[in-house]
């Protein structure tokens, strides 16, 4: 079986303040991770160094076994506030299709592979709906599917 994520002896620090220390890590495909931890223990700092958004002081990440740069179209985020958003006018198919803003393809791909997302998410039937008429869970799966 594949790994999903190699980390191997990852640091990273701001300044001299070192956050993240020689961490090692293979997450098998199809596995989750789950990080816990203390306030100002370095979780968010860990996902924004996996997301390619900084840059670790040493070691590596390997996503898919690819260097993260090239891997990061297929890497999603969804925050635990994206309720903050929730009274943007905005409706389900038009958040799924900005996750397709750098895309070289032309409108019509951009909304069948939209729709398809839709539905993989479970969200067939609220194309329509604006964020601020669904749940929690399904605007999540919303931005999952962006």
């Amino acid at each position: 079986m594949a790994n999903s994520i190699e980390i191997d002896n990852l640091s990273f620090g701001y300044g001299d303040e070192e956050i993240l220390k020689n961490v090692s890590i293979t997450l098998p495909d199809r596995s989750f991770l789950v990080v816990i931890g203390p306030n100002g223990g370095g979780k968010s700092t860990f996902l924004k160094v996996l997301l390619g958004l900084l840059t670790p002081n040493k070691g590596g990440i390997k996503i898919f076994g690819k260097a993260i740069k090239e891997t990061l179209p297929l890497v999603g985020y969804v925050p635990q506030d994206c309720d903050k958003i929730k009274s943007f006018p905005i409706n389900v198919i038009d958040t799924v299709m900005m996750g397709f803003h750098n895309a070289d393809i032309g409108k019509k791909e951009i909304m069948k592979r939209s729709i398809e997302a839709i539905e993989l998410f479970g969200m067939k039937g609220y194309e329509s709906y604006r964020l601020n008429e669904l749940s929690t869970g399904q605007r999540q799966r919303v931005f999952l599917a962006r």
